[in-house]
């Protein structure tokens, strides 16, 4: 059998990315393996290599995507909301769908970005990222408000996934919520 086509190869190469992403989330970039990643994308090993050229060229390709993602969400709720209830708004659907389904990267990453070293191409993803997410907080008020805001909502969701008691994890998300209201 040959080698894929090009169109093949860079469905292949989204397909791994996207896997990578998703499995990055749920276990860390050091929680995963190549052979793990090759067997969930549903590819071999070997094909890794044709793709990447280390596993840290797919953990930026994939933090990237990640960070992406979330800003595109944040800025379709963002485009719906007033100057005023942006904030708010931004908040609740952050620590809801965060609790529910985990789709934010930085509760899962942070950690393990601030011991990766400072001009590594992951870290220099996810603060990308983290830049654009502060941007569409940002709309166009207060910049250090909404900082301080996107401070504590990654907070709350990293402190309210690692609690033993759902009450005060509640407790906690709920404070972080009443604190972006108007």
């Amino acid at each position: 059998m040959g080698r894929a086509s090009k169109e093949q190869a860079a469905l292949n190469r989204v397909r791994v990315v996207e896997t990578a992403a998703r499995m990055f989330q749920e276990h860390g970039v050091a929680g995963v393996g190549i052979a793990d990643l090759m067997a969930a994308a549903g590819m071999t090993h070997g094909g890794f290599y044709r793709q990447f050229a280390c596993k840290d060229d797919v953990a930026a390709e994939a933090c990237t995507h990640a960070m992406d993602r979330a800003v595109g969400y944040w800025s379709d709720i963002a485009a719906r909301q007033s100057e005023e209830s942006r904030l708010s708004a931004l908040t609740d659907s952050y620590v809801a769908g965060n609790m529910a389904q985990h789709k934010c990267p930085m509760p899962a990453l942070a950690g393990e970005m601030a011991r990766e070293p400072i001009d590594s191409p992951v870290r220099q993803a996810f603060t990308q990222g983290v830049r654009g997410l502060a941007d569409v907080l940002t709309g166009d008020g207060e910049r250090e408000r909404a900082l301080r805001q996107l401070a504590a909502m990654v907070g709350a969701v990293t402190l309210a996934r690692a609690s033993s008691d759902p009450v005060f994890a509640a407790e906690i998300l709920g404070a972080v919520r009443r604190m972006a209201r108007p």
